[in-house]
């Protein structure tokens, strides 16, 4: 788990992805609210979205860090994404002819029998 925080960490220094921190309800653990930095985190928090309204202190627990990618970073993998060639992707290891599907009875499925019918009534 740590390695992949420290992954995380490193990934919003070069900015690729944006940190988050979301408030969660102490009532049914939903996210009320998500702030951009952690000096935005207030120490007490009320919305009607939890509880009644009612006021809670906003403590360690109840803050959930979360990551999610920059604007910039979607942007640019947007765009190898549309300037990949299909040359670039690699062969599949294990190629497969397609099968016939055939039902319990060795018959062609629904699809193909049906397709057989009607090309001897047209003939």
């Amino acid at each position: 788990m740590d390695d992949a925080r420290r992954d995380l960490v490193k990934l919003v220094g070069a900015g690729e992805l944006r940190m988050n921190f979301e408030l969660l309800s102490p009532f049914d653990d939903s996210t009320v609210a998500t702030f951009a930095s952690e000096d935005q985190i207030p120490t007490s928090f009320s919305s009607y979205d939890t509880g009644d309204g009612e006021e809670f202190e906003v403590t360690p627990e109840l803050i959930w860090v979360t990551f999610s990618p920059t604007e910039e970073f979607m942007a640019e993998v947007a765009d190898e994404s549309t300037t990949r060639k299909p040359s670039d992707d690699p062969p599949p290891e294990n190629p497969t002819r397609p099968r016939r599907r055939k039902s319990a009875r060795g018959v062609t499925d629904f699809l193909t029998t049906s397709l057989i019918r009607q090309s001897r009534h047209f003939n």
